[in-house]
């Protein structure tokens, strides 16, 4: 079945009959009609009687409420309403019912991503004539509407697609409808802020910069001053600079999502055709990963080059805390968050392309069941260390770029980079491979526990005698095996000049003398675990090769002799029947 007939697809037809029935229809058509009349009535004439504007500019605006009021529909609503709907399937066995049926998996991913919320889209499709007589009135052009709802939509696509990989992981509806909407609260809240420091990619996953530019160059009002018009015609969301291009936003941001969009169905189409499959195969995880890299250097590298996009950043800073040395302490960040978020992006991609224990035992009965002795790299059973060592290469290429571009622009201001690159590496690189093992060797749940436990109860045990014993010292001491500590204090060696340890607005002095020796420690403890693991693993290689069986003495399916007519194989689906009873004579 082709994906794109949807008019045609029984997952959409489904979803038309059970949450657009009649009364529902009617119910919520008259909610939105109302919601979408209040908003324009109120809000244009409060701007008539009491901001005394003419009827052209309340008709303007009167248009960003309605659009705040659409985005909540679809993106809130409706990814609720498709995570939801997705695990009400799992938990009823309904995937398994649907897999049985001839349609492909694009077609039942498509039937899903429109059928599951086509109450919000109903919902938003009522509220669409109110925006435009708005537009119309307020002489704002359809084409400029049309630029901000392509984005908008591609937006509500990838939530919902978000929604969708929630429920097939989630089993409870309610924890799959929390989960989805709290990824778009972070989505929309937390990542942007990210593109404080030059990061703009993270903001690019929402619809933020196109509503932006739209509301700035068509819906800001003339009585709007301070730090909002400051926000809303940010150069940022004017163009947006990628390596040495300059590209309009609807198109940047058509591009990050579009990938986003691409990631969550790998995801669901691999976990469709089969539960025990992880979400990333090898090679996907690495494209993955690589990409991330490429946004994550491209947006952030112009900021760094340029002198006058670089102080603009640091004087946005500036107005956001106060600090004594803004521009070391800017470059400063930046390159902590290019750490953390290759860490944190080499984590994700570990979690979702690493076997475990069971799985890389399944396997390898699997293969020597075939008369082979080893698993393929990118077979889903084998072996997570090629993730794990392309993802560590590529986040040292990256961190080593950035650094490289910060040190050519004279704003950083190392006694001895090489040695202090290489820290940070090691600590990377040791952490990064003893998570791996964690996963393989153990499962899933059993990395979420330890980090609980190795990484969140020491810092707030840290926090506690930071604050309440007064002993800073002590508490990063504490807080030794939570890598960001040491990646931390290893990222503001960097910007020492041998003559004073580092900046005051990085790190207290008291703790700045202690950095390396933390840092060290990080390191051999770190490098100490991976090491045990590694051993451990080896001997595991070993036992699963016993459990699966001797490879080298395995029959392969070939060689069996052919069978002959007087030991002809009787059928699976035949029965055993007692002769009939002979004729009486």
């Amino acid at each position: 079945m082709n994906p794109l007939m949807i008019w045609d697809n029984p997952l959409i037809v489904r979803g038309v009959r059970t949450r657009l029935r009649l009364p529902l229809l009617l119910s919520w058509g008259i909610v939105t009609i109302v919601a979408s009349m209040f908003l324009y009535i109120l809000v244009s004439g409060n701007a008539i009687k009491f901001e005394n504007v003419s009827p052209q500019e309340a008709a303007r605006d009167a248009i960003l409420p309605l659009l705040i009021m659409q985005g909540l529909i679809l993106m809130v609503l409706g990814t609720g309403a498709v995570a939801g709907g997705m695990a009400r399937e799992r938990t009823y066995r309904l995937l398994d019912y649907q897999r049985l049926t001839p349609m492909t998996p694009s077609a039942k991913i498509v039937g899903l991503l429109i059928g599951l919320p086509i109450r919000e889209y109903f919902m938003f499709a009522v509220s669409l004539p109110f925006v435009f007589y708005a537009a119309h009135r307020g002489g704002l052009a359809f084409s400029v509407l049309i630029q901000f709802y392509v984005v908008f939509i591609a937006s509500a696509v990838l939530y919902h697609m978000t929604g969708l990989a929630a429920g097939m992981i989630v089993d409870k509806p309610w924890q799959a409808g929390t989960l989805s909407q709290g990824l778009v609260v972070i989505l929309y809240v937390a990542l942007p802020q990210v593109s404080n420091f030059g990061f703009t990619f993270f903001e690019h996953l929402t619809a933020r910069p196109v509503f932006y530019g739209l509301v700035n160059q068509h819906l800001l009002p003339d009585g709007i001053e301070g730090a909002v018009q400051g926000m809303l015609q940010d150069p940022r969301y004017q163009t947006v600079r990628f390596f040495g291009m300059v590209l309009p936003p609807l198109l940047f941001s058509l591009a990050v999502q579009g990938f986003a969009i691409m990631t969550l169905y790998v995801m669901v189409f691999r976990k469709w055709r089969s539960e025990k499959r992880l979400s990333f195969s090898k090679g996907y995880a690495l494209l993955f990963f690589a990409v991330i890299q490429l946004f994550l250097v491209g947006s952030v590298l112009p900021f760094i080059q340029n002198d006058s996009l670089f102080v603009e950043l640091v004087d946005a800073y500036v107005e956001i805390d106060n600090v004594g040395q803004p521009q070391q302490t800017f470059i400063f960040a930046i390159l902590l968050i290019t750490l953390v978020v290759s860490g944190c992006a080499s984590l994700l991609t570990l979690f979702l392309s690493t076997p475990n224990w069971y799985q890389s035992l399944a396997g390898y009965r699997r293969v020597i069941r075939k008369g082979k002795t080893v698993l393929r790299w990118d077979d889903d059973s084998a072996s997570g260390l090629s993730v794990a060592g392309g993802c560590l290469l590529m986040s040292a290429l990256s961190f080593i770029v950035v650094y490289q571009a910060a040190d050519e622009a004279g704003r950083v201001a190392a006694s001895n980079p090489i040695y202090e690159i290489v820290l940070i590496l090691l600590l990377f690189a040791v952490v990064l491979f003893t998570m791996q093992q964690i996963i393989e060797q153990f499962s899933e749940q059993v990395l979420v526990m330890v980090l609980f436990a190795g990484w969140l109860v020491p810092v707030l045990a840290a926090i506690i005698v930071w604050t309440v014993g007064n002993s800073p010292i002590e508490a990063v001491y504490l807080a030794l095996f939570f890598p960001f500590i040491g990646l931390y204090l290893a990222s503001a060696m960097l910007m020492s000049d041998g003559q004073t340890p580092m900046s005051a607005d990085v790190l207290p002095e008291d703790l700045a003398m202690h950095g390396q020796t933390i840092v060290v420690l990080s390191i051999l403890v770190y490098g100490l675990v991976a090491v045990v693991l590694l051993g451990r693993a080896t001997r595991r290689w070993r036992m699963i090769k016993t459990l699966a069986g001797v490879a080298t003495t395995a029959p392969d399916v070939t060689d069996r002799p052919e069978p002959t007519e007087s030991a002809v194989p009787v059928p699976a689906y035949a029965s055993i029947q007692s002769p009939p009873p002979s004729p009486r004579q």
